[in-house]
């Protein structure tokens, strides 16, 4: 079983990693890389002068990352608690199933300023096991619809 530490460590690196510093890395760094490989063939002023763009823009990508890492561990991680129950309602949605208490519980954490001043001062570990439950349930529940699928298909192919 997974605790909700482990769960809410795979969660902030999945976040890092698709956060908006990695993707302006991703965006950033191809580019000057390229241009400092063909620079290499020509005057090695070029060379230097590519390989000196190339270094910035990694230290920029490196410094987003880590804003984005700072950001994800203020107020205890309630804004990676937000994302990731607002992801698993969005997979619970996805195979038509619609919850009230599933909308209620994610839009508590997004507009409730009491919680946001409780997650200020101390972690509540009861709301992560919530989201963490949340993302569980969303992901077996796919897992599920997806075997059936497989049945189903497997099922129509031996009637045929």
């Amino acid at each position: 079983m997974l605790d909700s530490d482990t769960w809410l460590r795979q969660q902030a690196w999945q976040l890092l990693w698709q956060g908006p510093g990695a993707v302006s890395a991703y965006w950033s760094i191809p580019l000057p890389l390229v241009c400092t490989a063909l620079s290499l063939s020509g005057p090695t002023e070029l060379a230097r002068t590519s390989l000196c763009i190339l270094s910035v823009n990694v230290l920029l990508a490196v410094l987003l990352i880590l804003v984005d890492e700072i950001g994800s561990c203020r107020n205890h991680d309630l804004g990676l608690l937000r994302v990731s129950a607002a992801k698993s309602r969005d997979r619970i949605a996805k195979l038509g199933i619609r919850s009230k208490q599933v909308d209620r519980f994610v839009n508590a954490l997004w507009l409730n300023a009491d919680l946001k001043c409780t997650f200020k001062n101390t972690r509540l570990e009861s709301v992560e096991l919530m989201v963490l439950a949340l993302d569980l349930l969303s992901r077996i529940a796919i897992g599920v619809m997806v075997v059936a699928a497989e049945e189903f298909s497997k099922l129509i192919s031996i009637q045929w």
